[in-house]
């Protein structure tokens, strides 16, 4: 047995893929459209027994950092792990994640980049390549980017030396105030103990992962706290012992640990971003104090490797 075209989309593959029953429950492709699929074998079937495609799974896919594996597509994924990404719906959550998508992939920096609707249009989650075609339209509209476009084959249009304009930067900056904090996110933090350092880095990776996911964000930002815990009576000597107090407390008053009752829900990840740029910041200032006041960090935080 074997599939022609990819499940999630319906467009062909370069070339058969055989379900071979020996590679046990795991099916694994690469697609142009979605870049790597990995799906269960009783959930392909399933897919194919209903000659249905799904945008949203396609999205998903699409988005995933090169650098990692995207999810295991089955029924467990579609209960809980699919919980977990940030998706968006509607038509303009669609336009600014595709706007901020043409921002990281060279947009801020003012390269153009192309787009093929027949291809590209699960980079904006979009049902299909009319939709995309309509998102990138309308930006144009609003002057955020521009283009210019031919179209290869019927139902096909290629967007060429697509830039963002200084109205689409302006957006993208308005509608995530975290990208303003880009200093401080490349900003080298040295503590001088590998082990922290590791740390904090990884958790700096973790938390800008794409797609972007709350459970990534919330362990981030665990990771983070569990840093700055020890240090919290060693901030008191440079701040404030009421303030170190109080933002303690409204860290904690935040759910992200999941074990503590009586805390406020995580339900945006904007919540999330609060949290992860005030622990960052956080211990940034302790390091840059603690080095000027030349004291010895090792002995205060006593981290082992």
């Amino acid at each position: 047995m074997y599939i022609e075209n990819c499940v999630l989309t319906g467009l062909p593959l370069h070339q058969k893929h055989y379900l071979d029953q020996g590679k046990g429950f795991l099916v694994e492709y690469n697609h142009r459209a979605v870049g790597k699929v990995r799906i269960g074998r009783i959930f392909l079937q399933r897919m194919l027994n209903e000659n249905r495609r799904d945008h949203v799974l396609a999205g998903i896919c699409r988005n995933t950092n090169p650098n990692d594996e995207p999810p295991i597509i089955n029924d467990d994924f579609i209960r809980n792990g699919i919980n977990d990404y940030i998706i968006p719906k509607e038509f303009e959550e669609k336009a600014l994640h595709l706007l901020k998508y043409i921002y990281d992939n060279g947009g801020k920096a003012f390269k153009p980049i192309s787009f093929n609707s027949k291809y590209d249009y699960t980079i904006a989650y979009s049902e299909d390549g009319n939709e995309l075609i309509i998102i990138l339209n309308r930006l144009k509209e609003r002057h955020q980017i521009e283009f210019t476009t031919f179209e290869p084959t019927p139902n096909e249009v290629i967007f060429e030396n697509l830039l963002l304009t200084d109205k689409g930067v302006n957006k993208i900056l308005e509608k995530n105030p975290q990208i303003l904090m880009i200093d401080l996110n490349h900003q080298k933090i040295a503590t001088g103990i590998v082990n922290l350092d590791s740390k904090i880095e990884t958790a700096r990776e973790l938390f800008f992962s794409t797609p972007e996911s709350i459970e990534k964000m919330r362990s981030a930002c665990e990771t983070l706290i569990h840093l700055l815990e020890p240090l919290r009576t060693d901030l008191e000597k440079y701040l404030i012992k009421k303030d170190v107090n109080t933002f303690f407390q409204i860290v904690n008053d935040f759910d992200i640990r999941h074990n503590k009752a009586h805390t406020k829900t995580i339900e945006y990840p904007e919540q999330l971003e609060w949290v992860f740029y005030s622990l960052l910041n956080s211990i940034n200032l302790y390091v840059k104090l603690k080095g000027k006041l030349n004291s010895d960090l090792k002995n205060i935080m006593n981290y082992n490797d």
